[in-house]
């Protein structure tokens, strides 16, 4: 199955009985423990993982990855104890080993196809995996990253031993998938606007997003005054 979703060094992330709530939580109610989860280690780890790779974007990347992972390989069944730990140490290595890729000289579109290249390696063995993508190609142009990620999502959808999680801020690719695959499931993070600002409930909703708040969040920041 597929699923298409749209949209300091020493650091103590979590109280210890917070930490505790959330395991126990996962084993009566998983997708709630994974929104307590999310707000509560957030954006204190994207400010962690930032101070390694210096790029914001990549670093909230990061985390969103890590955290999906936590909850999708259910790692929460054998970790009786020390989440902040654990969380906090998915996330140092996994921005360790973006920067290594920096460092080989790799252009960042070419570090994403590299990784999609290694997955679908495993994927050709016959291997059962459960794969998390947080946007496929962001190093290139909007048509390329548009044609890359309907083609690829296209082409692991057609292996059914593996479930492939993957999130998008490409709205146009959703509804070309949709048109034409039947083994997809669509869900998406909302936007709720109280006024002219946005907040986020981090809860998932059946469909594909019509959210397109981008120039509103702009104009709230008074950007474009600026450069008046």
């Amino acid at each position: 199955m597929l699923f298409m979703i749209f949209p300091i060094f020493v650091i103590y992330l979590c109280t210890m009985d917070k930490a505790e709530t959330i395991l126990n939580m996962f084993k009566v109610a998983e997708k709630e423990a994974f929104q307590l989860l999310y707000s509560s280690y957030y954006e204190t780890l994207v400010l962690f993982a930032n101070q390694i790779i210096d790029d914001s974007q990549a670093a909230e990347d990061i985390v969103q990855d890590c955290l999906v992972k936590f909850w999708i390989s259910k790692r929460y069944r054998t970790l009786e104890s020390g989440l902040d730990k654990y969380i906090f140490q998915a996330v140092k290595f996994s921005s360790l080993n973006y920067v290594r890729g920096d460092n080989m000289g790799y252009s960042h579109y070419y570090a994403e196809v590299l990784r999609v290249k290694q997955v679908a390696e495993e994927v050709a063995k016959g291997k059962n995996l459960v794969v998390v993508f947080d946007e496929l190609f962001k190093g290139t142009n909007v048509k390329d990253a548009y044609d890359a990620t309907v083609s690829v999502t296209e082409a692991f959808s057609m292996n059914r031993n593996c479930t492939f999680i993957i999130s998008t801020h490409i709205i146009e690719a959703g509804h070309a998938l949709r048109e034409r695959l039947d083994n997809l499931h669509f869900v998406f993070v909302p936007t709720l606007m109280k006024g002219n600002v946005p907040t986020y409930p981090y809860r998932l909703e059946e469909g594909i997003t019509d959210d397109r708040h981008g120039m509103l969040i702009i104009n709230n920041e008074r950007i474009l005054e600026m450069l008046e």
